[in-house]
């Protein structure tokens, strides 16, 4: 234990939240990093009590307090929840861009709305601009606040097959690469996937390929099935780079290419070629997240040292 007293190491940890804070304000022009620190039993470890905007935010909030605190400290951040509303509101039915961070720093696509992604959640209004979140738990900026309300949304049980996922994924072939976009005007890897098993499975995924990873990863797997999840780590895709398996022969993958520009179906060795990493999540793990999240407004996504 590091000879820092308890009170010393408590200033520490209090100095880099509010660090988190700033770096988060200035990167999305707004956050919620609303917490209270205080010393656990034997002022040995540290209890977080608040609020903060996502889960993503509270990951950076335990790993910035892990490097404030002497090794050996336990951070117990059970009383850290996210921020919600309960006010949901329906977009409208034109393509409704979601953006990263606030308008006024700024327009870096988050993601593209379209009805079938359902309701979002308004968190709050900042400067005339309204944070919102989306069921798959994006969250992003709008132009403006929609006026419609809703009752909050409920995920419902997956219902297709996996040739109707594949039909859905090849609607999309020749669709250009867009980073950020969703819609056949555009769109990225993890918004093909995600809109592929939404309309061919009523599946809902994230938004994200590393939260689509951190959902359905089961190590040690090798493509098997269509509809598996093949994901690669390359320096012509870039890191993460997820597609859908088609089985066949050769086996293909389905994929939004960023090197090709368009979204594409490879044989598989061509999609894993020179692949530093690579990962496959079973259809059936898919399905189990799915199944999980059955009956909520929104996922609940899995972290790091969740996943399987």
């Amino acid at each position: 234990m590091s000879s820092r007293g308890p009170e010393r190491v408590l200033t520490a940890a209090e100095r880099a939240v509010r660090q988190l804070e700033r770096d988060l304000q200035r990167t999305f022009g707004w956050t919620c990093v609303d917490v209270e620190l205080s010393l656990g039993p034997n002022d040995s470890g540290l209890l977080v009590r608040g609020t903060v905007a996502v889960p993503r935010v509270a990951r950076k909030l335990q790993a910035a307090l892990v490097d404030a605190v002497p090794e050996g400290w336990h951070i117990d951040t059970s009383g850290v929840s996210f921020l919600t509303s309960g006010d949901w509101r329906r977009t409208s039915d034109s393509p409704t861009p979601v953006w990263r961070c606030h308008p006024r720093r700024g327009r870096s696509l988050a993601t593209e709305l379209l009805p079938e992604d359902g309701p979002i959640e308004l968190l709050t209004v900042h400067e005339g601009f309204p944070l919102i979140r989306c069921m798959d738990q994006t969250l992003g900026w709008l132009e403006q606040e929609p006026a419609q309300k809703s009752a909050p949304p409920r995920i419902e049980a997956a219902h297709g097959t996996a040739d109707g996922l594949v039909a859905a994924a090849r609607a999309f072939l020749d669709a250009p690469y867009r980073l950020g976009g969703a819609t056949s005007d555009g769109l990225d890897c993890s918004a093909l996937v995600a809109r592929a098993f939404l309309r061919g499975f009523g599946v809902r995924l994230p938004r994200h390929s590393t939260d689509q990873l951190a959902a359905t990863l089961l190590q040690g797997q090798a493509p098997a099935q269509t509809g598996d999840l093949v994901f690669a780590w390359t320096a012509r895709e870039g890191p993460c780079h997820v597609g859908i398996l088609v089985e066949g022969d050769p086996m293909t993958v389905i994929h939004a290419s960023l090197s090709r520009k368009c979204v594409v179906e490879d044989p598989i060795p061509r999609f894993l070629d020179a692949a530093e990493r690579r990962e496959v999540a079973p259809l059936r793990r898919t399905l189990a997240f799915h199944a999980e999240n059955c009956g909520r407004s929104s996922l609940v996504l899995r972290t790091e040292g969740e996943r399987c």
